[in-house]
């Protein structure tokens, strides 16, 4: 299909600082996430039965209007605009709306975690900025009971088994991954390494080049091959600079990869999903 990008709107200031990104020692070794090291991290191991179902959608319904008041979302709401081209193709029954599918990986725990809930209502306002009405997944080893429920107040589905980021697309979907590990970006587009399926596939989360910066390019190439490839075909839009405070969205970049981008690959391109295995993410 014809792309019809046109790339507008504000571009990231470059001011030479090397901007935080998670470490090796932020990464929990029983399932492959990557949470921050802010005094605000996300917490886990938060007692199930300690806050009710209705608190926590309360504070996720406070985090999501104070995101509508902002600054920030203004923004956002113009660089939504970039991505909408992609969507358009993809009309569900009801005329005004997208049957796009939101697979949702590590947003850590929103029963305490202020970081958690804002992300989570972004989660909520993304889709319906976006007009999207396909199914919307859920997936986090710390969630707890309580989370999961709320979880499905709001429609959406919890993932129960670790899919080490290796879900196998067959309609548009918008990957939102906030602050996860670059592994688990890599396993996404290591398992849709096909023209029709990159083409279909939205990733929110960390910057791609940002690893690019601060990695050994042959360790970047070896422990992250297909995020590596696909880093100069890829088009970016940049969340805005601030929201609050630079530990929620920061660094956070929508990646998409139009059609006439990756349309002339060579063969040893496509053949990399042959070449390199996934890793498990445990």
């Amino acid at each position: 299909m014809d792309d019809g990008f046109i790339m507008v709107g504000r571009r990231k200031k470059n001011n030479n600082k090397i901007k935080k990104v998670p470490s090796k020692k932020e990464k929990d070794k029983n399932n492959g996430f990557t949470y921050k090291s802010y005094k605000t991290k996300k917490t886990i191991g938060t007692n199930k039965n300690e806050i009710s179902v209705t608190t926590i959608q309360n504070r996720i319904e406070e985090k999501r209007l104070r995101i509508l008041e902002s600054k920030f979302y203004v923004q956002l709401q113009f660089d939504l605009q970039i991505i909408k081209p992609l969507i358009q193709y993809y009309r569900s029954n009801e005329p005004e709306y997208f049957d796009v599918d939101i697979v949702s990986y590590g947003v850590g725990n929103f029963t305490k975690s202020r970081i958690s809930q804002f992300q989570f209502a972004l989660c909520i306002l993304l889709k319906l900025n976006l007009k999207l009405n396909g199914k919307v997944y859920f997936y986090d080893p710390v969630f707890t009971d309580s989370e999961k429920e709320v979880i499905k107040k709001y429609g959406y589905e919890v993932i129960e088994e670790n899919e080490h980021g290796r879900r196998d697309i067959n309609k548009m979907t918008l990957f939102y991954m906030p602050h996860c590990n670059y592994n688990l970006y890599n396993n996404v587009l290591g398992t849709n390494w096909s023209l029709d399926k990159l083409s279909k596939l939205i990733l929110i989360g960390n910057d791609f080049s940002i690893y690019d910066d601060i990695m050994v390019s042959s360790k970047f190439e070896s422990e992250a091959p297909f995020l590596k490839a696909i880093l100069p075909l890829t088009k970016k839009v940049p969340f805005p600079e601030m929201f609050e405070t630079n530990d929620i969205f920061n660094n956070t970049t929508i990646h998409f990869f139009p059609k006439s981008n990756i349309l002339n690959q060579t063969s040893s391109f496509w053949n990399m999903k042959d070449k390199y295995e996934l890793k498990e993410l445990t």
